[in-house]
């Protein structure tokens, strides 16, 4: 994309400072095993991080083991602003940025808007973006959830690419065709959330303890999946690679990174089943299920 080499494993970097995740039952992970998930990943050509302001110690821990192993690879950062930052503060942004550069302590690939409605005051950091873009970060992009934000991305020159849910339950992306927009305009889409932050791959009991509203879909899930005899990680991997975009995948430890590489080179999910994924799981989106911000925890 545009000259970048961008794996399409993404290490999404949240469970790395933070305690993330309604399937995360390790916590927050040891310095030690930061490094040796980091030291796998590049290990095994994966060579893109998403990052954020806002992901507890993630930023530091990742500029830690940048500099402890002097790493001479090219890598892809990806951070994002902190979504509580006042948009309309132009120094607190150009400040937060400055720090998650030195914090880093690389040069940026990609900051990104991690509040998708910072995209209603472009008119307003249109000057302020393109002032600090190519200072600080190469790329400019927007974490949205929304197919409206995505469009309107879609729509501002300056903003080279977006991250976006999509996962077997949440088949708008796919649906609404805007994949084909973003790409005929040389626009890189990051898919995220392929696993509905581990409530896909979870034990049918407790996922549907903790979202109710999904238990229909997660019967649904495990029958399917004893029908075709795939795995619930496997076939939700396999989605995500049938976008065709780099997908940002949190881990929690070494072996993940490991198992999650398995799957996506697997055998690709044929059309006749990415048609009856469709009918099956995504022919009703439920915002109470696919929007962990609805979920009541």
């Amino acid at each position: 994309w545009r000259g970048e080499k961008i794996s399409q494993f993404v290490i999404g970097a949240a469970q790395l400072g933070m305690d993330y995740g309604i399937a995360n039952i390790s916590g927050k992970p040891s310095i030690n095993r930061v490094n040796q998930m980091l030291d796998r990943a590049l290990a095994e050509g994966i060579n893109t991080i998403d990052t954020a302001q806002a992901y507890g110690e993630s930023e530091i821990l990742i500029g830690q083991w940048i500099k402890k192993n002097k790493i001479k690879t090219k890598l892809n950062i990806f951070s994002k602003w902190d979504a509580d930052i006042d948009k309309n503060d132009h120094s607190e942004i150009e400040k937060a940025v400055k720090m998650s550069k030195k914090t880093l302590g690389v040069n940026l690939t990609g900051m990104m808007f991690h509040d998708e409605l910072w995209l209603n005051n472009w008119t307003d950091l249109s000057p302020l973006m393109k002032e600090l873009k190519g200072q600080f970060f190469k790329y400019l992009g927007s974490s949205v959830y929304s197919l409206e934000a995505a469009r309107k991305a879609l729509e501002i020159p300056e903003i080279d690419f977006i991250q976006i849910p999509a996962n077997l339950f949440d088949g708008r992306l796919n649906q609404s065709g805007i994949l084909d927009d973003f790409r005929c305009m040389n626009k890189l889409v990051f898919i995220r959330s392929i696993f509905l932050q581990g409530l896909l791959v979870m034990n049918k009991d407790i996922a549907t303890q903790k979202v109710p509203a999904s238990e229909s879909l997660i019967n649904n899930l495990d029958a399917f999946c004893y029908e075709y005899q795939l795995s619930k990680e496997n076939l939700a991997v396999q989605y995500g690679k049938s976008l065709n975009c780099p997908l940002v995948i949190g881990v929690e430890k070494e072996s993940q990174i490991k198992k999650n590489i398995e799957y996506l080179n697997n055998k690709k999910l044929s059309k006749d089943l990415l048609e009856k994924i469709e009918q099956k799981f995504q022919s009703n989106i439920n915002e109470l299920i696919i929007n962990p911000s609805k979920w009541k925890l």
